[in-house]
């Protein structure tokens, strides 16, 4: 087992085809190991998004790949000279060929934890960005928040 980038990694030979598992991890450890100077790591995902494509059934040839980056504002409303009321925009952006989702939880974040947590999935045309918008109800409270999105 490899350890890189905060996670352990088992290197297989895939050409042993019939082979038990142990030979092929086995195996996969002696190359790696013989040839660590000459190893680098490819994100397979970030390779395809850089050439805007992702391989299919080779009778297709290739497909564009969506690529979806989230950012959030937040925003404090305040009423009746004592209220507030919280609110954050999320913007997905696909900058990529093909349609997208994103599932996640979105918050409103304060110091003390959330105020609002809600779980949503947002669809995103190719070459287009969608908002959403996630609001707390009226407080007394003063807050400084922050909006955050975690993916499943």
């Amino acid at each position: 087992m490899r350890y890189y980038d905060g996670s352990s990694w088992n290197p297989v030979e895939t050409t042993m085809i019939g082979r038990d598992f142990y030979s092929a991890r086995n195996s996969g450890i002696n190359s790696f190991n013989k040839n660590l100077d000459k190893l680098q790591i490819i994100d397979v995902e970030e390779a395809w998004f850089q050439k805007n494509l992702v391989p299919v059934d080779p009778e297709l040839g290739y497909v564009p790949l969506p690529k979806i980056t989230v950012t959030s504002s937040p925003y404090t409303e305040t009423g009746y000279g004592f209220m507030y009321k919280y609110h954050c925009t999320f913007t997905f952006r696909n900058n990529g060929g093909a349609p997208g989702k994103k599932c996640g939880n979105f918050y409103i974040m304060s110091t003390g934890g959330y105020l609002v947590k809600e779980y949503d999935c947002v669809t995103v045309n190719s070459y287009s960005q969608q908002t959403k918008q996630i609001s707390s109800g009226w407080t007394f409270t003063s807050y400084s928040i922050s909006c955050e999105f975690y993916q499943d």
